[in-house]
C-alpha cells in the first residue's frame, strides 16, 4: 500500500495513481480538488455525485481519475484539465 492523501472523510490511495497523475492531483489545491470531486455526473443514478474509490492516470495534459459513484457504486469518470482548476479557482 503507498501512501495515503488525507480529504475530509476521504483517503487516497497513492499506489493507484501514475506517478505522473499523482504529480498532476498533487499540485491542484485542496478546496479546489474538494469542488472536482464532488462534482461528477453518474450515468447509473443520473445524477450529481462525489467520486469514491479512484484511480487516477495522465492522457495527454489531462488528469483522468475513473472510480464510483458514491450512491450506487456505478462506474463514474472524472476529467480534469487545466483550463478547468484555472475556471474554478478564480471562482472560489
Amino acid at each position: 500500500m503507498g501512501d495515503i492523501i488525507l480529504f475530509p472523510g476521504l483517503n487516497i490511495e497513492c499506489s493507484k495513481f501514475t506517478p505522473e497523475a499523482l504529480n498532476r492531483f498533487r499540485s491542484i489545491p485542496k478546496h479546489i480538488m474538494e469542488q472536482m470531486l464532488e462534482s461528477v455526473f453518474c450515468p447509473v443514478c443520473g445524477n450529481g455525485t462525489t467520486i469514491i474509490a479512484f484511480s487516477g492516470i495522465m492522457k495527454d495534459d489531462d488528469l483522468i481519475l475513473n472510480g464510483k459513484c458514491k450512491n450506487c457504486w456505478g462506474k463514474v469518470e472524472r476529467l480534469i484539465d487545466g483550463q478547468e482548476e484555472k475556471s474554478i479557482s478564480s471562482t472560489s
